[in-house]
């Protein structure tokens, strides 16, 4: 009988740990829905942020707006300066790299006909 009652006693303990344990869980689970809530916030609140800026033309947004697009379009012709600049070097390059091609053909010809002739 005692062995019968310290097993039951030990299986209870069991039993209420595990339930503490998946009690636990589930207010976890539960709070980090309700900090994440339905949606991801850091996307609603990115979305709304972007609304609010792209519908609003008040005086001061309307400035922030024209100093936004004339930073980015700075950018832009930097960037399209840059990448003229490097089709320019790649077509010199590639005229160096025409001309060196054709003067190793030459010398060897030259080296062939003083092989071949010997």
């Amino acid at each position: 009988m005692k062995l019968e009652n310290s097993a039951s006693l030990i299986c209870c303990v069991v039993v209420l740990i595990l339930a503490l344990c998946l009690l636990r869980f589930h207010l976890i689970q539960k709070e980090k829905f309700n900090n994440e809530g339905l949606f991801n916030n850091k996307l609603t609140k990115e979305f709304v942020k972007k609304f609010k800026h792209t519908y609003d033309c008040s005086p001061v947004a309307f400035k922030k707006k024209m100093v936004d697009y004339f930073k980015i379009v700075k950018k832009y012709r930097d960037q399209e300066t840059e990448l003229f600049n490097m089709n320019d070097e790649m077509i010199r390059k590639y005229k160096d790299y025409s001309n060196t091609m054709k003067e190793m053909n030459s010398a060897k010809t030259d080296l062939d006909y003083c092989i071949s002739s010997n």
